[in-house]
């Protein structure tokens, strides 16, 4: 992979007002989770009240750290003890794809750091609060972006739609790639009602498309 090919993620919470502000707590504990278990140099900062962003050395693995948020997100009731759709955490996120400025270091906040995969994060996030859309990827590829485009459309109707019970057993299986019976054993429920979150999730159909991602990003930023 170019070294200096990076991943950007902006996003903000939806209906923040409503959180008191509790989301920061699970944001860091999701990226936290993933210092742990995916990418130890993973940085997450917040911004602009219920802003956020985070940056990614891997950027073929941007795709999987969106998930994550996601699911790590809609993990968590709006109102105690609900599994509704309508009341889980959830976030807009942004994934640009390109070149950064200066060099990346722990003391350097990610807001004082410039270059086209902010911009292209930055830019797109902009836009998904105008058209109502929760997930978009752009690389300043054409051919890419309009691909990218496409599939994030489904990939919103598809997320949008976890239950708080399927997002618990998708962040566990994200995170650590356990099987059925080790994520049940984690839920505190069965190898069958861990599949069944699973399945009722279309994660599997979900991880197909992670791996084309992963695929066309390997191909065009080999060095």
């Amino acid at each position: 992979m170019n070294k200096g090919i990076h991943g950007v993620i902006t996003g903000d919470i939806v209906g923040s007002t409503k959180l008191d502000r509790e989301y920061r707590a699970i944001l860091e504990g999701i990226a936290e989770d993933i210092v742990r278990y995916k990418m130890p140099e993973f940085r997450l900062e917040f911004y602009r009240g219920d802003g956020f962003q985070s940056i990614i050395t891997h950027p073929e693995e941007g795709l999987t750290i969106m998930l994550l948020l996601k699911s790590g997100l809609r993990r968590h009731p709006l109102k105690a003890a609900s599994n509704r759709v309508e009341d889980a955490i959830d976030a807009r996120l942004s994934l640009g794809i390109g070149e950064i400025t200066g060099t990346l270091t722990q003391e350097k906040p990610l807001g004082q750091m410039d270059g086209s995969a902010f911009i292209r994060s930055g830019r797109s996030l902009e836009k998904m609060k105008e058209d109502k859309s929760m997930l978009k990827i752009t690389t300043g590829v054409e051919e890419f972006d309009k691909e990218f485009e496409a599939v994030c459309y489904l990939l919103d109707a598809i997320t949008s739609k976890w239950s708080i019970n399927q997002a618990q057993a998708i962040y566990i299986y994200l995170l650590q790639n356990l099987t059925q019976k080790e994520i049940g054993k984690q839920l505190g429920i069965s190898q069958r009602g861990a599949g069944k979150r699973l399945i009722t999730a279309s994660i599997e159909e979900v991880m197909i498309y992670n791996s084309r991602f992963k695929s066309l990003m390997q191909w065009k930023y080999s060095s």
